[in-house]
């Protein structure tokens, strides 16, 4: 129950092709077949392709990648920045390569870390 479109071969304007009228009518299309689209995008902070597919105002919202070990504070600040200038409602952070650490979660004694993004 998955469908799978992959980019080809990478195009001189990326940016430009993600923010076309063909990209727009391409997801009305795919949001009449389908509940759930999900886009992968490069790094936010490296390139605006990001934004632009944010800015398209087809997206439901952003799920931000960070690995821990290698991602920022600076570099997530940075991100959530940019997409509240782009009007993009950020859904949450995922951390990847989390360190196993033995022993901290045990039955009916959970330990655990909420951060939210918001004002202040």
């Amino acid at each position: 129950n998955l469908d799978l479109i992959t980019s080809g071969p990478i195009p001189p304007n990326p940016s430009e092709l993600l923010g076309s009228d063909n990209m727009r009518n391409l997801l009305n299309i795919l949001e009449e077949h389908y509940d759930y689209i999900f886009l992968d995008t490069p790094p936010i902070n490296v390139v605006s392709d990001s934004l632009v597919v944010c800015g398209c105002g087809h997206t439901a919202g952003v799920l931000l990648i960070a690995r821990q070990g290698q991602t920022t504070y600076d570099d997530l600040q940075r991100a959530v920045n940019s997409l509240k200038m782009a009007k993009s409602n950020l859904l949450g952070v995922v951390i990847t390569d989390m360190a196993q650490q033995k022993g901290l979660y045990k039955y009916k004694s959970y330990r655990y870390k909420y951060y939210q993004y918001g004002n202040g």
